[in-house]
């Protein structure tokens, strides 16, 4: 599904079938990987808009943990296993208006820590605490 198909999706429950699908899916496309970023801002907006605040996040790549690159949201649940809150929301490249749906966590004294991207300076972070996020699934593709 292309990007102009995404926009004629108008439908609600039709746009989170799709972003169901296609989060499980341990490999997309750049199409794909694209239009979901695109159906994760718009399906949350409203709960970021009215629960979510900015953030000032630090990079932590130094950790003894075993974590994958641009794995986000994975990332961000394994870090629960050492204390750490989760963080859902959105980060943006300073000087941009670009959105791209990213997840993070906090520490015990309310620091917030990116385990994933190196450079969290060159981003604003803007999101809302998760107490209990969805278990991560995959599907396999042929």
């Amino acid at each position: 599904m292309d990007n102009d198909q995404y926009s004629e999706i108008s439908d609600s429950s039709q746009r989170k079938s799709l972003l169901r699908k296609l989060s499980r899916c341990t490999t997309l496309t750049m199409d794909e990987s694209f239009l979901l970023n695109n159906l994760t801002i718009q399906e949350s907006q409203l709960i970021w808009n009215k629960n979510g605040n900015a953030h000032f996040v630090i990079s932590d790549t130094n950790h003894n943990q075993t974590l994958l690159p641009e794995n986000c949201y994975y990332n961000a649940v394994v870090m629960m296993k050492d204390n750490y809150d989760y963080v859902e929301g959105y980060i943006i490249i300073k000087g941009t208006e670009y959105k791209i749906a990213h997840a993070w966590n906090v520490d015990t004294q309310g620091n917030h820590i990116d385990f994933t991207i190196p450079d969290a300076e060159i981003f604003d972070y803007f999101g809302v605490m998760v107490e209990k996020p969805m278990p991560l699934t995959t599907c396999s593709q042929s």
